[in-house]
């Protein structure tokens, strides 16, 4: 890929993008660009650079008590891109019904976005594309530090695996995910350092939850290589109700980077905070190192769990001064003719 300089910036009209995806539903769903997307008036003038890219996938139905469910179509990801060159800086997921409003995220099992036009490093069975955001029913947002960015292009073929579930006793309808990119335009913002993400996950191919049985603590461990030199400028854990911890180690000796955080719980043993790591310097890791992933889960219910995730997404502060955006291999995920693709500044309603 031919190395991305400056470019010019386009459009500041960023308008919400809607995915009508369930049972045939054809309704206009939440209109969110009033607050976080400037219009041609609230266009952003020449000396601001943050841009807020809306993505709205939906409306979804969910049968009372129903496990966890890929969303959309058959095989459960939904694809999408940005418009201009930018720098990612931010990740803002939320849920909301079809006014609009917030709703809680406890109907979330695990949200992925992913590059399919980079390739996963730590998927070393196959090629799949590599994930740069990720959430779970907290709904974590997350902001890298100051002058650093995650390269996106719009070539980059981008795609969402939703997965949803309801543990109520009622049917939820007309209920959409969307997330909100902050982003600054490259030919701005040239001067970012360039961030390389990984899910470290106790599958990194396919991001299958783990089972913890009733009435039984687990302890899950994952190792992985760290495939290129750098700093750990941020971690998110991911996990869902009974997950007890995260822990990330790294490197040895000189160079070890050990971090853990505790969740914390409500009566109902439900996860209501879990802290992140960030350092504005980075924690230097080094090339062809092992990382390793520990979650612990205490299950205190009487059912088995078997939709519970043991992950956390990091970023990683490149050494290298060769940009993430020449580095890319292509995944084997490519977008087809056929599969549905949405943008910041269009709306398309699909069926499935």
């Amino acid at each position: 890929m031919k190395k991305t300089s400056f470019y010019r910036l386009a459009t500041g009209l960023l308008l919400a993008a809607t995915l009508s995806a369930c049972n045939g539903a054809t309704g206009q769903g939440p209109n969110l660009s009033s607050e976080t997307t400037p219009d041609v008036s609230q266009a952003p003038g020449p000396k601001t650079t943050v841009q807020k890219f809306n993505y709205t996938f939906g409306p979804f139905k969910l049968s009372a008590k129903s496990g966890a469910t890929p969303m959309a179509n058959k095989d459960g990801k939904l694809s999408f891109r940005v418009d201009t060159p930018v720098w990612m800086t931010g990740f803002e997921p939320h849920v909301v019904d079809a006014k609009g409003n917030a709703i809680s995220g406890d109907v979330v099992q695990l949200v992925v976005l992913s590059n399919n036009s980079e390739a996963n490093p730590l998927c070393t069975t196959r090629q799949t594309g590599n994930p740069f955001a990720a959430t779970t029913s907290l709904l974590q947002k997350v902001a890298l530090p100051d002058g650093y960015g995650y390269p996106l292009l719009p070539e980059d073929v981008l795609e969402a695996k939703i997965v949803l579930r309801n543990s109520s006793e009622e049917d939820l309808r007309d209920i959409y995910f969307s997330f909100t990119l902050t982003a600054e335009p490259m030919d701005v913002a040239s001067q970012k350092k360039d961030v390389m993400p990984l899910l470290l996950d106790t599958d990194p191919c396919d991001h299958t939850p783990i089972s913890v049985p009733p009435g039984g603590m687990i302890q899950k461990k994952a190792s992985s290589v760290i495939p290129e030199d750098g700093g750990l400028i941020k971690a998110v854990g991911l996990l869902q109700n009974y997950g007890m911890s995260v822990a990330i180690d790294a490197g040895k000796d000189k160079t070890a980077f050990t971090w853990s955080t505790m969740s914390q719980l409500n009566d109902a043993h439900q996860i209501i905070s879990l802290e992140s790591f960030e350092s504005s310097k980075g924690a230097p890791i080094k090339k062809d190192e092992s990382i390793q992933l520990e979650v612990v889960y205490d299950n205190f219910s009487g059912d088995w769990m078997d939709d519970a995730t043991a992950a956390a997404m990091i970023y990683i502060a490149r050494d290298s001064q060769v940009s993430g955006t020449e580095r890319r291999p292509s995944s084997d995920g490519s977008r087809t003719e056929n599969q549905p693709t949405i943008t910041a500044t269009t709306t398309q309603k699909l069926l499935f």
